[in-house]
């Protein structure tokens, strides 16, 4: 393949993924390591990430590093490809996630992916966690495959973020239009503990456990304001409680 064809077919491939490509994709298409070299010298490519790079005539976004470290973590297959299936290889969550949902304050580096088989990165990064998920858990947000709110959130109580952080997070979900449901969430602390437990499980020993109900009902029937002082602390010990079984069972 002429060299000028290649790389058409490269930009052709590129502009369904965010104008980027990596070395492998690039190599699957005709274009060697030479021809990347060649383009960056001629200003039109960018590095984007070590082994991904990004054609200049493609607006940069805010997400242009996630979307990187997503295409790296299966540097052969183009993101159609891995869309295509359901059964995603790789997800955003944790962190990288809130990040995404421009929720919190955390930042998005290590990128963090959630993986079903335990696999390790060369990277120092990307993280990822060993995680399975339903088709409902996970959604796309500008194009990437993306944890859910209630799944990122159990994902950072997996990695051991700071609870109050994590409850920031949550708070921001709400505020911003994502009404976190917590019967979810005991069902996503339920699969980090491997058995079945409910919200009462959960927030039996808290007081104000009564009002957080009353305002999930509110918020879903949206008649009235959402108390933010007692979602805050609602949240902040559902994250504490969280944390709590996590630590027992890296224990057991």
């Amino acid at each position: 393949m002429k060299e000028t064809t290649a790389i058409s077919h490269l930009e052709e491939e590129s502009s369904s993924q965010w104008g980027m490509f990596t070395t492998a994709q690039a190599k699957r298409v005709g274009v060697s390591r030479q021809h990347i070299t060649q383009l960056l010298k001629r200003g039109q490519v960018e590095r984007a990430s070590s082994g991904v790079y990004r054609f200049i005539s493609t607006p940069s976004t805010s997400s242009d590093d996630i979307k990187a470290a997503w295409l790296s973590t299966n540097p052969q297959r183009f993101a159609h490809e891995r869309l295509a299936q359901k059964n995603y290889d790789a997800v955003i969550t944790g962190s990288t996630a809130a990040c995404l949902y421009e929720v919190g304050d955390l930042y998005a580096s290590p990128y963090t992916f959630g993986v079903q088989v335990r696999r390790q990165s060369q990277r120092p990064d990307i993280r990822y966690i060993k995680s399975s998920w339903k088709d409902t858990d996970v959604t796309l947000v500008d194009g990437l495959p993306t944890a859910q709110p209630e799944k990122t959130i159990a994902d950072l109580i997996r990695s051991h973020e700071d609870v109050s952080l994590i409850s920031d997070v949550a708070i921001d979900f709400e505020r911003t239009g994502h009404a976190l449901s917590i019967e979810e969430l005991a069902d996503q602390l339920s699969a980090i503990r491997g058995n079945h437990l409910t919200v009462e499980d959960i927030f039996y020993n808290y007081e104000g456990f009564p009002l957080m109900l009353s305002r999930e009902s509110a918020w879903k029937a949206q008649k009235e304001p959402i108390d933010w002082k007692i979602a805050q602390q609602a949240l902040t010990h559902f994250s504490e409680a969280l944390r709590d079984f996590t630590k027992r069972q890296d224990h057991e």
